[in-house]
């Protein structure tokens, strides 16, 4: 991060001191064309971006642990009991000076979609005899998935 602020810094420098109008040091032509060359590097001097990916099951800690990378308490909501951050997400940091430093984004599925994904979770957990699984199944079994989302949706209710 220092190298980065410091050649922001000396970049904002050089450019006050080239385009002060008093300085000749160059053709107009040429200074113009050093200077737009100084203004696209310094564009370019920025932290460069890292991706943290997490995977996990419901409850293991996933949202806790990036809490604890960001340095932060609740950037992301965390609670024992059940799924919090049931859904895939994107966070990113946001450098600029106004506002909160994080920034989200939440995709939501249409009524339609709900609808038919609440549907196949209910095939998927009901048995050939049609009675309907309701406590929790073991990790490996096929079921495990769809049970998770509905848990992390509805709770235990």
């Amino acid at each position: 991060e220092f190298c980065v602020v410091e050649g922001q810094w000396a970049a904002a420098k050089l450019l006050k001191v080239l385009t002060n109008e008093y300085a000749r040091w160059a053709i107009p032509s040429v200074k113009d064309a050093m200077i737009g060359e100084l203004q696209e590097s310094a564009k370019k001097i920025v932290m460069p971006s890292c991706s943290v990916v997490t995977v996990g099951d419901t409850g293991a800690g996933k949202s806790t642990l990036l809490n604890a990378l960001l340095g932060e308490t609740n950037v992301l909501p965390t609670n024992g009991m059940r799924a919090c951050t049931a859904a895939i997400i994107e966070m990113s940091y946001n450098a600029s000076d106004e506002g909160d430093p994080y920034k989200g984004w939440v995709e939501f599925v249409s009524e339609e979609e709900w609808h038919a994904e609440f549907l196949s979770i209910l095939d998927d957990l009901t048995q050939q005899d049609g009675r309907a699984v309701l406590m929790e199944p073991q990790p490996n079994a096929h079921n495990y998935p769809s049970w998770c989302k509905l848990f992390a949706v509805f709770g235990k209710e």
